[in-house]
């Protein structure tokens, strides 16, 4: 259910943006991120590399509702902490959408699942431009400045300065 929900929630964020810039500017200018790890690097490069200025992470993430405070605390701050990194790595802005609300576990029997919120937008350095609640629905605008990322790309060139000759064994599904 969840791997659904994600999907819709970039298929509806997809559709805002077409609305917004066209189906042309879409395709050559935002990169969503729609698969299941949003710890994968090579995708995000990929995009980057072909021209993307945006980057887009639909997510439907959360905790176990018997989680202490501290632990559902330290989750939620590490999935911020990852999504700013890829806007820091990328040198690009992202936008981080998460669900809200509560689903139930779907046999009846589990505790289900608390998502959190707290959807975001970062700029390419990472910082924080807008952050929404984490207990409702929220429509949340920021303005971002999109010539800005050639900037930071030139004068702190993560993405240009990466070390390539490394990279080989990432074409391999395991390494020998």
């Amino acid at each position: 259910m969840t791997g659904w929900i994600s999907s819709r929630l970039g298929a509806l964020l997809a559709l805002l943006l077409i609305a917004l810039a066209g189906p042309a500017a879409l395709a050559q200018k935002v990169a969503p991120q729609l698969v299941p790890d949003v710890s994968q690097r090579v995708v995000e490069i990929k995009f980057s590399f072909t021209g993307a200025e945006l980057l887009l992470y639909p997510t439907a993430i959360g905790w176990d509702p018997a989680d202490s405070q501290d632990e559902k605390d330290r989750q939620r701050e590490a999935w911020i902490t990852v999504q700013r990194g890829h806007a820091v790595a990328n040198g690009l802005p992202l936008l981080a959408c998460n669900r809200v609300g509560f689903e139930p576990a779907p046999d009846g029997e589990g505790r289900g699942a608390q998502f959190w919120g707290s959807s975001f937008v970062a700029g390419p350095q990472g910082e924080i431009l807008a952050r929404a609640n984490d207990d409702s629905r929220e429509l949340l605008i920021a303005d971002i400045d999109m010539a800005r990322s050639e900037a930071v790309r030139r004068i702190w060139p993560f993405l240009r300065d990466r070390r390539i000759d490394a990279y080989d064994d990432l074409l391999k599904r395991f390494r020998d």
